[in-house]
């Protein structure tokens, strides 16, 4: 086979739903490829915005969509994955034509918290329907096909963004953000097209078996073990803030690097991503896989970290080696901690609220994506030295906290329901609340 065939092999999928659902991922992110490329410059100098007004915008949505996540989640399994995914990318949609419409800081953060919701909205339900449509052994390697079509479509909406911003047209840098709520919309359409989800989940809920909660099914929330699982992955999830905040502050003001390197190293990150997703992705099976894959993604975020550090040492040459060499580890972090991810999401999540339990793990990510550009740019570019190391070893006691809590939710599943006419499962039960 040529060396593009495999390429092809590795991005397109043999199976015909995963295909389709493929070429959704793609569509949903040319859109918002096209739209994030010239947002900055639409942001400032159609609506009229200052940078520090952006920069609180994106704080004020990020804490609304952490309070939020769960709830819409549980919205999502109410009303049918499905429906509920379709429901939300329509409308984000129909939000992104009314920017050109907007002028100040009041309609920017309206229409922002609007699409900062629905998008959620649409994350939860999406994996709620794709989670549910493919048999456990499939889901992460169906998912590790969807992020190579994601990455594919953000490059295609990047480079048409990059021409409206070349043209240094104001009509079409307007047009940037219709064209983005014409793709959603297709988008939208398109889903309403894809076959219902059946269950193939016949795993026993944590629910039924004594785990975190309490009372009934509706009544019922994620105990501590899930949250500190939602939480150590979010962690795990900032190797995004450093490779796009952290890493490009750091080359121009404390490494002798060309500046022109930061184009190379996003070219680099992307493509790597999209050639070794889905063969990365094969080997991450059933939870073990998925913690496994969360401590090797952790290492080598932080020897990233460590080489990111290097780079301030040497002259010209060596930094860029350096550099290079961090961005492919913190690509292929990049690339196992999203099959972790998937996994640990397809294998814990409780059957019938799998949209809920995919939102409290994006507040997990979101509350990273809230704190973590400030407190990582801190710790990197006024720490120094320390403040590598220290985001390094955050990264391995994030693993840690996965392998535990993981361990504790599967412990909970061998332990039967609690009966109130035997001790000794009352006496297991205490036994494992205490580990």
């Amino acid at each position: 086979m040529s060396a593009l065939g495999r390429v092809v092999q590795h991005v397109v999928s043999p199976d015909r739903l995963t295909r389709r659902l493929s070429l959704q991922s793609l569509l949903f992110s040319a859109g918002i490829g096209a739209f994030l490329t010239g947002s900055a410059v639409f942001f400032t100098q159609v609506i009229g915005l200052a940078p520090a007004e952006v920069g609180v915008g994106y704080s004020l949505v990020g804490f609304i969509v952490l309070m939020a996540a769960t709830r819409l989640g549980r919205i999502a399994d109410a009303i049918g994955p499905k429906r509920a995914w379709a429901a939300a990318a329509a409308l984000e949609g129909l939000v992104y034509l009314c920017f050109p419409l907007a002028r100040g800081f009041a309609s920017f953060l309206a229409l922002m918290v609007a699409i900062g919701l629905l998008s959620a909205a649409a994350g939860s339900a999406r994996s709620g329907y794709t989670f549910g449509i493919v048999e456990a052994s499939e889901r992460v390697q169906m998912q590790a096909y969807l992020r190579t079509a994601f990455n594919v479509g953000l490059t295609l909406g990047s480079m048409l963004g990059s021409l409206a911003l070349l043209s240094k047209s104001g009509a079409l840098i307007s047009a940037v953000p219709f064209a983005t709520g014409i793709l959603l919309l297709a988008n939208g359409c398109f889903i309403t097209r894809l076959p219902t989800a059946p269950s193939h989940d016949s795993r026993p809920s944590p629910f039924d078996q004594g785990g975190d909660e309490v009372a009934g099914p509706q009544q019922q929330r994620f105990g501590w073990r899930y949250r500190s699982l939602s939480v150590a992955n979010g962690v795990l999830t900032s190797h995004q803030t450093i490779l796009a905040v952290v890493l490009p502050l750091w080359l121009v003001t404390k490494t002798p690097a060309p500046r022109s390197l930061l184009g190379a190293l996003f070219l680099i990150n992307t493509f790597l991503a999209i050639v070794s997703q889905v063969r990365l992705s094969r080997d991450v099976v059933g939870v073990n896989g998925a913690v496994r894959a969360n401590v090797r993604a952790a290492f080598l975020i932080a020897i990233s970290c460590l080489l990111f550090l290097a780079a301030g040492w040497g002259n010209t040459w060596t930094a860029g080696a350096v550099l290079v060499a961090g961005c492919v580890a913190i690509t292929i972090a990049e690339v196992l901690q999203s099959a972790a991810s998937w996994g640990l999401v397809g294998e814990l999540a409780p059957e019938g609220r799998r949209s809920e339990f995919q939102g409290l793990f994006q507040q997990g990510s979101s509350f990273e994506s809230t704190v973590g550009p400030a407190l990582f740019t801190y710790l990197a570019l006024t720490g120094g030295a320390m403040g590598w190391l220290a985001l390094a070893g955050l990264m391995l006691c994030a693993a840690w906290v996965v392998h535990r809590s993981v361990h504790g939710i599967e412990t909970r599943r061998l332990v039967p329901a609690r009966s109130g006419s035997d001790p000794l499962l009352h006496t297991a039960s205490a036994l494992n609340d205490a580990g």
